[in-house]
C-alpha cells in the first residue's frame, strides 16, 4: 500500500511501536518489495530496546496500515 505525507498509519508487526503520521516517503532502491519506505512521526517514544530517544522512525511499507 502507498501512503502520502500526513496519512495516519499503525505498525502491523512492531505493536510495541505507536501509530503515527507519516512525515517522508523515500523511494528508490530500497529493498522491498514496493520499493518505499517512510519516515513516521510516532504519536510516543519508541522504547530504547529499540530506537534511542526519539519518536522518529523508519519502516517499509508493508509493516504500516493505516489507521
Amino acid at each position: 500500500m502507498k501512503f502520502k505525507i500526513g496519512d495516519r498509519v499503525k505498525h502491523i508487526d512492531h505493536p510495541f511501536l505507536s501509530a503515527g503520521a507519516v512525515t517522508g516517503v523515500l523511494g528508490g532502491k530500497v529493498n522491498s518489495p514496493s520499493g518505499l519506505m517512510y519516515l513516521v512521526k510516532l504519536d510516543e517514544k519508541a522504547p530504547n530496546e529499540y530506537a534511542w530517544d526519539t519518536d522518529e522512525v523508519l519502516a517499509f511499507s508493508e509493516y504500516l496500515e493505516a489507521e
